[in-house]
């Protein structure tokens, strides 16, 4: 998908929407997510201290793409798009039933959610729950993990450093949910096993 906010011209919005579809559908076809985060333990606490993962996508991968529909609501603009032609693309679309509570089960798949809250801009939202959602996929895939702990008489102290270097083929983003509840937005992504 491909997204912009509304402007007072819709050409405007379409441009950057355009733009923005050809930029994840690279992330669909190649990219290389690497970086680490630290957290610490004291005994059942976990907090998390820092990182940085970086998102890496390569705009040579994409040859052609198509623009499959558009829509435009009250304050974004959002394009569906693929990297090849789809005569009935609603008949492709995945049924993953609540995901967003728990995630599905579809032999040779992996599947992570990604959330966000909501920002001043939707666009920003969807964008942000994209990106986790492909970390925590990646994350899936291979996460190398080094901890130091000190086991005292008050209990259990350390430090957990995780990093990860995957490259994602594939990685499709099958489902969209917004909570309003709670004002969060949630995207789940999924890739096939090699055989």
């Amino acid at each position: 998908m491909g997204y912009s906010p509304r402007y007072a011209y819709d050409s405007s919005s379409i441009k950057e929407a355009v733009k923005n579809l050809k930029q994840n559908l690279c992330y669909t076809i190649y990219t290389e997510i690497k970086g680490i985060e630290v957290y610490i333990r004291e005994n059942k606490l976990v907090a998390y201290m820092g990182g940085k993962i970086e998102e890496v996508t390569d705009s040579t991968v994409l040859n052609n793409f198509y623009i499959l529909d558009t829509a435009f609501t009250k304050d974004m603009v959002i394009l569906l798009g693929a990297t090849g032609r789809v005569e009935n693309w609603a008949d492709s679309l995945f049924e993953g039933g609540k995901w967003w509570e728990s995630l599905p089960v579809k032999k040779n798949y992996i599947f992570a959610v990604g959330s966000a809250p909501f920002y001043a801009y939707e666009k920003n939202s969807w964008l942000s729950a994209e990106k986790r959602a492909r970390i925590s996929l990646a994350k899936q895939v291979l996460t190398y993990i080094k901890s130091l702990k000190k086991f005292g008489p008050t209990g259990i102290r350390g430090v957990t450093v995780e990093s990860t270097h995957v490259i994602l083929r594939g990685a499709q983003i099958l489902g969209r949910y917004i909570n309003y509840e709670d004002k969060i937005v949630n995207v789940l992504i999924g890739i096939p096993l090699k055989k």
